[in-house]
């Protein structure tokens, strides 16, 4: 698209990517220039209309290819190859419109296809309303219950997501999962707990699905199931900390004490940042009544969550300690 490229190749193919690029030599070392040479075949320096001040030292690149983050690819920037005269900010505020996404290797993708890519494109890159908004316009084209299920996940709807008509064999181990977690923050735990298990038992390869529904087993107090539940995930994801953390819970919860400081050691080598992690030691040493590491790990998390306790709750503990 870029005037270069066209006006450049119109009796034959002489302006190409190696016209700037030397293949074998990494563009990070590559000096400007380089690429300054390459625009001086065809311009000179007079053709340039910004002033001296203005020039970015002369860096053709810099002002004409200007650098942009890469959505898909983190911590990549890739610069702009359309070769524009840069525009100034006002014009370029009146210019810009999203207008939806671009489905590159089907010109007629599905209806489904489609709410489904602005769902997930909102979930994992952007969180511009202007994605789900193009969802819900969609969803209310057809009968896509499953997706209208995503979508109220999404949007924290879960009223609505457990009210929709759903089969249980129609569903994704996945989509088993969203309405198990819509159910639980409802408080319908029976519920949460039917579609969590079902989910698990659908895949159990996921380990995000698994450490919830024993998360969940944890919280309900079905100590047998989890401690089930945990040896299976222990087996197929030893090296998890989260999982090592909850069965360190469910020690705790079994008074078995030495067991759950084992855990602990393991989950804080794996996961040393995680919250959860520490405030499993908090409360273990609270049942230890170790009032010097009870302080240790309530300093801790304070400082690092400083509203995630409540202080005269920790009081209460504390007056319990020699």
């Amino acid at each position: 698209l870029s005037e270069c490229f066209i006006q450049g190749n119109k009796n034959e193919l002489d302006f190409t990517c190696i016209s700037c690029h030397n293949p074998h030599i990494s563009v990070k070392i590559t000096g400007k220039e380089v690429y300054n040479s390459a625009c001086a075949k065809c311009h000179k320096p007079k053709d340039c209309a910004e002033s001296i001040e203005l020039r970015s030292e002369d860096n053709c690149v810099g002002c004409h290819m200007p650098a942009n983050g890469s959505v898909d690819i983190p911590h990549v920037s890739v610069h702009d190859h359309k070769i524009q005269i840069p525009k100034k900010e006002s014009e370029l505020r009146e210019m810009r419109q999203l207008i939806g996404l671009y489905a590159v290797n089907n010109p007629n993708p599905e209806l489904k296809n489609q709410i489904r890519a602005y769902l997930e494109y909102w979930e994992k890159f952007d969180k511009n309303p202007f994605y789900l908004n193009k969802a819900k316009e969609l969803l209310e084209k057809g009968s896509f219950n499953s997706l209208w299920l995503k979508y109220y996940y999404l949007i924290e709807d879960y009223k609505a997501a457990v009210s929709l008509e759903l089969r249980d064999d129609e569903l994704s181990s996945w989509e088993l999962f969203m309405l198990g977690q819509c159910y639980a923050k409802k408080g319908i735990k029976s519920q949460a707990l039917f579609y969590l298990q079902k989910a698990y038992t659908s895949d159990p390869t996921r380990i995000s699905i698994g450490q919830r529904l024993l998360d969940y087993q944890v919280q309900l107090l079905k100590l047998k199931d989890a401690e089930d539940l945990y040896q299976k995930l222990n087996t197929e994801f030893p090296n998890d900390g989260t999982i090592q953390n909850l069965g360190a819970k469910i020690s705790i919860l079994n008074n078995d004490f030495n067991k759950a400081e084992l855990q602990m050691k393991n989950a804080l080598n794996l996961e040393p940042d995680l919250l959860d992690v520490w405030v499993t030691h908090l409360n273990f040493y609270a049942q230890k009544k170790d009032r010097q590491r009870f302080i240790y790990w309530l300093e801790k998390i304070t400082e690092k969550r400083p509203k995630y306790l409540d202080p005269n709750q920790m009081n209460k503990v504390l007056s319990t300690m020699p």
